[in-house]
């Protein structure tokens, strides 16, 4: 598979793509074009040539923080959405793009259901992180990625279901 920037002119084929793979999370091909033609995002797409995408990432910039954050991403598995190792060329790319701007940190939310946190009430934060079990493969694969755990967004995703981040520094 080869990797290609995404571009404004190519982000209705992502748009396209993320609409199908999961709509209840990202809405329609409207809401997602919307959301990955804004001028802060930066992205990429792999497929075998640049009409017919497979796997997508897009990141946002906070030089603020010395910090990329990746804020979307998936895989189209035979219809079935994917991620992992099926996009590691992907989180290659944007780790190497992040490195390149003099970005020290790279990080994303990550809200599997497969979290120990998931489903309750939860008001000790420091407590809960380092207590905190997953038996998602999703969250294992970003560990051997080098990522760890670094906060928790409480009842982002609904009431208790949180956000879990991880990062990985950049710099190590």
């Amino acid at each position: 598979m080869r990797v290609f920037e995404l571009t404004l002119d190519k982000a209705p084929l992502i748009a396209e793509l993320m609409a199908r793979l999961v709509p209840e999370c990202w809405g329609d091909y409207d809401s997602t074009l919307k959301m990955i033609t804004a001028p802060d995002k930066i992205g990429w797409y792999m497929g075998e040539n640049a009409e017919t995408p497979k796997g997508f990432l897009y990141i946002k910039e906070y030089e603020c923080y010395s910090c990329a954050e990746i804020e979307n991403y998936g895989y189209d598995d035979n219809g079935m959405f994917a991620a992992r190792e099926k996009i590691a060329v992907l989180y290659d790319k944007a780790e190497q793009y992040a490195l390149e701007k003099g970005l020290r940190i790279i990080r994303t939310i990550f809200g599997s259901t497969n979290m120990s946190c998931h489903g309750k009430k939860v008001t000790d934060y420091i407590e809960e992180l380092s207590t905190l079990k997953s038996t998602s493969k999703g969250y294992e694969y970003m560990l051997s990625r080098g990522y760890k755990l670094a906060g928790f967004l409480p009842n982002c995703y609904g009431m208790n279901e949180h956000g879990i981040m991880i990062l990985k520094n950049l710099c190590e």
